[in-house]
């Protein structure tokens, strides 16, 4: 197919689900500015999503890879496979396969990008709908930049959902600092805050990302209570090197040490108690607070009521 525009934005999509795949390739079908190029990454070799990926080659500049020989071990080094195979695109984006674009939003972004050029990241506001495509909610919007500071309090504070698929980056930038957690869930969110740290992440206004509230799991591996409860301690505890100091960390050490806790006892009964304990310990706020208090009494106080469960093995 020849492209009649530039196509210097790529959208990486991880699929494992043939079926919800068409409707993402439907709603960017329907963009109206189609300079962008496709990659449909599969966990291994499928008919059907082959087929239907072929079903999209006349409206599509697009390109499927499956992978067989090498399965990537998580969604994130899925993502990262990805990157080693894109053309000389400037720009990428990463769809959860059940995801959609409104159609006008590659269009929206180039507007913004080339007027607010010096942002290595971009965010679309999301509508959150079901898998008949109902509106559950509209997502609450974000300011026209916003730093990643702010970012974190809205996040952990405020419940603002930040899908990677409402993402747009930089590649360069991108892929200096693409993080790779253990649990593939809030290595989305490192990324982004890793990518937006020095200049903030600027809203693309008047389009929207159709977002289904589960794909916040892993597209080939439904995310458990359990796995959801340890990726939120990882990433805390990566964000305690990202922020570097109390001072620039978002929150105070005493909140920090409460929302600490709240996650950590949010991984029982899966954990034992004492793993959880030594999972609390790993973060270098507690080390500083013993210290500073004095003992472990004044501790348990400061971690407050959401760790009941846990005081009994104290």
């Amino acid at each position: 197919m020849i492209m009649e525009q530039k196509t210097d934005i790529a959208i990486v999509i991880p699929t494992s689900r043939p079926l919800v795949l068409h409707r993402a390739l439907a709603s960017l079908s329907s963009q109206t500015d189609k300079g962008f190029k496709v990659y449909v990454l599969s966990w291994k070799k499928d008919e059907r999503t082959g087929e239907i990926v072929s079903d999209f080659e006349d409206s599509l500049d697009i390109r499927y890879f499956s992978f067989d020989d090498a399965t990537p071990s998580s969604l994130s080094a899925l993502q990262k496979m990805g990157l080693s195979l894109l053309g000389d695109e400037d720009f990428v984006m990463f769809l959860s396969d059940d995801n959609e674009l409104t159609p006008k939003c590659i269009k929206r972004f180039r507007k913004v990008a080339k007027r607010d050029c010096n942002k290595n990241v971009y965010h679309y506001n999301i509508n959150v709908i079901d898998m008949a495509n109902k509106l559950i909610a509209k997502g609450k919007r974000f300011p026209r930049v916003i730093k990643v500071d702010k970012l974190f309090k809205k996040v952990f504070y405020k419940d603002y959902p930040a899908p990677l698929s409402s993402f747009m980056f930089r590649r360069s930038v991108l892929q200096e600092r693409f993080v790779a957690l253990e649990e593939a869930n809030r290595s989305d969110l490192a990324t982004i805050f890793a990518c937006a740290k020095e200049e903030g992440i600027r809203t693309i206004p008047f389009s929207r990302v159709l977002w289904r509230r589960h794909s916040a799991a892993l597209a080939s591996n439904p995310a458990t209570a359990k796995s959801v409860a340890l990726d939120k301690v990882e990433f805390l505890r990566w964000s305690e090197d990202f922020f570097q100091n109390d001072d620039e960390y978002p929150v105070s050490p005493s909140d920090r040490i409460r929302l600490y806790a709240r996650s950590c006892a949010a991984l029982y009964p899966d954990y034992t108690k004492e793993e959880i304990k030594e999972k609390y310990m790993q973060f270098k706020v507690f080390t500083s607070a013993i210290r500073k208090m004095k003992g472990s009494s004044a501790l348990r106080s400061a971690l407050g009521d959401k760790t009941g469960e846990l005081k009994g093995n104290e």
